[in-house]
């Protein structure tokens, strides 16, 4: 999810980009890089527009933007939640300092 999610995002802000520089932008690897880009042009999330021989651009379907805005939407979901669990955690580590500190 996360990884198809900087792949959209990324196609998004640069649509000229190249599979390499996507790869570097995200820390995944070209494979990698290579196997999502497929993945997400069957789903309909992607298309390939050539420019010419040598070169081809990668656009965002609207489609692939509802795919980005629901990832993100669910990203900061879980975010949320996540941070919510620390923070209860820290809390109970804190009040169990407390208790110990009384005794």
């Amino acid at each position: 999810m996360i990884n198809e999610l900087e792949i959209l995002k990324s196609v998004n802000e640069e649509n000229k980009i190249t599979q390499r520089e996507l790869a570097k932008r995200t820390g995944l690897s070209l494979g990698t890089v290579n196997v999502l880009i497929k993945r997400l042009i069957h789903k309909g999330l992607i298309k390939i527009e050539h420019i010419n021989s040598r070169t081809i651009k990668y656009v965002l379907t609207p489609k692939g933007i509802a795919e980005k805005a629901r990832l993100t939407y669910q990203y900061i979901v879980n975010s949320y939640y996540y941070i919510i669990s620390v923070e209860q955690k820290i809390e109970q580590i804190i009040s169990n300092k407390n208790e110990e500190k009384k005794k």
